[in-house]
């Protein structure tokens, strides 16, 4: 049997819950692997965050994560499609969510 996907779950109560919601239509999120990495921040702290599993979205789906991150970041929309493809991918703040994966990536 395969191993599932690692995902992320984002807490009901996080302030980013909704806009999650309204673009992945869910509050499970593929990620590329159960472990966050530390990061800074656009506010400059270092934080741990997970990174999203962008080959695992929909052509749909992605083409809503671009339209919100350059909405809200004033960016270009193709500087945002090229950086979902780059080393930093999509982040997703881990303390805005509980990750879930197959245990027999433990082992």
């Amino acid at each position: 049997m395969p191993l599932r996907r690692p995902t992320v779950i984002i807490h009901p109560d996080s302030p980013r819950a909704a806009a999650w919601r309204e673009i992945f239509g869910d509050t499970q999120i593929p990620v590329a692997s159960p472990l966050p990495v530390s990061a800074t921040a656009p506010d400059g702290s270092v934080q741990l965050f997970y990174r999203a599993d962008v080959s695992a979205l929909s052509a749909e789906v992605r083409a809503r994560v671009v339209a919100h991150v350059a909405a809200k970041w004033n960016l270009p929309h193709a500087d945002v499609e090229a950086d979902l493809l780059g080393e930093h991918g999509l982040p997703i703040l881990a303390d805005d969510c509980v990750a879930c994966f197959d245990a027999r990536y433990a082992l």
